[in-house]
């Protein structure tokens, strides 16, 4: 697997690319800070494969997988804000 950081400007935006034999996945984080002083956290999470039946396949196992994806990426949001939080007079 290659991994490339396509975007990275801490704490705003993070961007890589995985690339395999079956395909790219990409994730992408973008924090913002709101008016109120909370924070805004947009994570994008694609996948493009080589053929169309990867792409398909990718599809059914996402949608199999989607509730326990959901809990992850909320726990994952939770860690990153705690982080952000505590570290943002650092930055």
């Amino acid at each position: 697997m290659k991994v490339t950081i396509t975007e990275y400007d801490p704490p705003h935006r993070y961007t890589a690319s995985f690339d395999s034999a079956s395909g790219t996945n990409r994730i992408s984080y973008r924090i913002e800070e709101t008016r109120d002083g909370e924070i805004e956290v947009c994570y994008l999470e694609d996948y493009e494969g080589e053929t169309r039946s990867q792409n398909l396949n990718y599809r059914i196992i996402g949608a199999l997988y989607t509730r326990s994806a959901k809990k992850r990426t909320k726990r994952m949001f939770h860690a990153m804000e705690d982080y952000i939080r505590k570290n943002r007079d650092q930055a």
